[in-house]
């Protein structure tokens, strides 16, 4: 990322400007868990793409990225919502992206995942004009994000977390409703739970490219998690959840 040191700079600067943070991540997980929404059926969409959308920053390659997965006219209209706001925590952000996806669970988290990931990284300008900000300005609407539990955030940055929290509720949400597409379900969820070890040993190690904030490995099982008991409360479909709470 460009100009990565001023946002590694700004972060820590920031560490005790924000309001309030979410709580520990069991109980953040049992909150959003107790909801309810309205049930959802994502057979039709391709895992390979869902991985893709999930994993890659699309400034990074030339192929035309699936842009259904990305939401991006939600994506666009969470950013303006961000505005001003300040330390939204998880269970907030998805209220504020159910109302602008007509209480569409899926196309919530894919929104949030990628309006976060704007903010955080700053590598996804392709998909939209609205998503080109110059760093300060993504840092100024970026704290409308409230960190994570500093239990579950292991250091991370508030931003970097949260966009990693959103991909993997999307792709558990996905995996956790492919009863009759087993292999289309473990393909996500294993992909998502290796992400972590991939991102570390393939980014970092073989490419020599800075994990300036880590693999935010206990985020992304609270994400898979989440999204798996999600799918499993909300779908007539779902199967059991792949992988346990750590």
């Amino acid at each position: 990322m460009n100009r990565f040191e001023d946002y590694v700079r700004v972060v820590e600067e920031q560490r005790t400007d924000h309001v309030r943070a979410n709580p520990y991540g069991p109980r953040l997980v049992d909150d959003l868990c107790s909801q309810e929404f309205a049930s959802f059926d994502l057979c039709g969409v391709p895992a390979s793409d869902l991985v893709t959308a999930l994993c890659c920053f699309t400034d990074d390659y030339i192929v035309e990225p699936p842009r259904s997965l990305y939401a991006v006219q939600h994506a666009s209209e969470l950013l303006q919502a961000f505005d001003g706001q300040r330390s939204l925590l998880i269970r907030d952000q998805l209220q504020h992206a159910l109302h602008i996806a007509s209480g569409d669970l899926f196309e919530a988290t894919c929104a949030l995942h990628i309006a976060t990931r704007v903010l955080a990284r700053g590598r996804d300008t392709r998909l939209s004009d609205a998503f080109i900000m110059s760093l300060e300005e993504r840092l100024e609407r970026g704290k409308a994000i409230a960190p994570f539990h500093p239990d579950d955030s292991n250091g991370g940055d508030p931003l970097g977390d949260t966009y990693h929290f959103w991909a993997n509720v999307a792709g558990g949400l996905y995996a956790g409703t492919q009863r009759s597409a087993s292999a289309r379900a473990a393909f996500v969820a294993v992909m998502l739970y290796a992400g972590p070890w991939l991102m570390q040993t393939i980014r970092e190690g073989v490419f020599g490219s800075r994990l300036f904030y880590g693999n935010h490995a206990r985020i992304d099982r609270l994400g898979l998690t989440t999204g798996l008991r999600l799918a499993r409360a909300g779908s007539s479909e779902a199967s059991r959840p792949l992988v346990r709470p750590q």
